[in-house]
């Protein structure tokens, strides 16, 4: 199986024909979302719930689960509704995350396409992410490569490697696009698109919301890639919900048993 060029796309997702257009040519568009109010009281909200005081939080990828379960559940709170205001389908936030950079060089996120979290090759998924301030290059904004979503591998996870991104790095760190916007404007994007970000290097925390957004028809998995002792190569596919992903390490294989293994095939 051909783990490149299949994935779904569906051209009148989005009620805005514009935006159909370039998140299928680009793999991402940027669109005003929430208001100064409701920034306000998300973060308020944040606050309460005593983010822990290091240089780069980011609540997927920390290893507690009741407060990954209480940001998940805010943050699908506010944004589960006027996500799908923007849709001709309904989806649903698989997913919720907040993502704090606080001043440090120690804050940059490496080149990477995202986890494709449903089979791609029957839906098309997307991500959102809101900053709570203004964003720019100075203070660790997004950085993605526009058309990079349409050539990554349809199966992406913790132990994936894509040798479409591995052969472009040093062309994608020239011919990257900035996402410079203003507080509270939503970056929709293909998690197949492929990013990075610098660190802040300004002297104010830079505070994100985040969510997976899927079909609601759509069966949520995680992809680990093995090899073999004949260096043959295949996806391991877990399915997941979200009292599994709270309890995930963000590293290592669930303890639970495959719904699927297949053999991968290199472009």
């Amino acid at each position: 199986m051909n783990t490149y060029l299949t994935k779904k796309w569906d051209i009148n997702l989005f009620k805005d024909n514009e935006h159909n257009v370039e998140f299928i040519n680009n793999g991402f568009y940027t669109i005003p979302l929430l208001n100064d109010v409701e920034i306000e009281d998300i973060k308020n909200k944040l606050i309460e719930a005593n983010i822990p005081d290091i240089a780069f939080f980011h609540s997927h990828g920390y290893l507690n689960y009741a407060l990954k379960k209480k940001i998940d559940i805010l943050i699908k709170q506010f944004l589960t509704a006027k996500i799908n205001t923007l849709l001709n389908k309904k989806y649903s936030l698989f997913t919720g995350v907040y993502i704090l950079k606080n001043p440090s060089p120690k804050t940059d996120m490496f080149l990477h396409a995202d986890d494709s979290l449903c089979e791609e090759k029957n839906y098309m998924p997307f991500n959102i992410w809101i900053p709570l301030i203004d964003v720019d290059i100075e203070n660790g904004t997004m950085c993605l490569i526009p058309g990079s979503h349409q050539k990554t591998c349809i199966y992406r996870g913790r132990t994936t490697k894509d040798t479409y991104i591995a052969k472009n790095k040093k062309l994608f760190f020239k011919d990257f696009l900035p996402v410079i916007m203003p507080k509270g404007n939503a970056l929709i994007y293909h998690p197949g698109c492929v990013h990075f970000s610098p660190p802040n290097r300004s002297k104010n925390p830079r505070p994100v919301i985040a969510a997976a957004c899927l079909p609601e028809e759509a069966t949520p998995f995680l992809s680990f890639e093995k090899r073999s002792f004949l260096s043959t190569k295949s996806i391991i596919k877990y399915p997941i919900d979200i009292e599994i992903f709270y309890n995930w390490n963000n590293k290592d294989e669930p303890k639970i048993i495959p719904s699927e293994i297949i053999q991968l095939k290199e472009k």
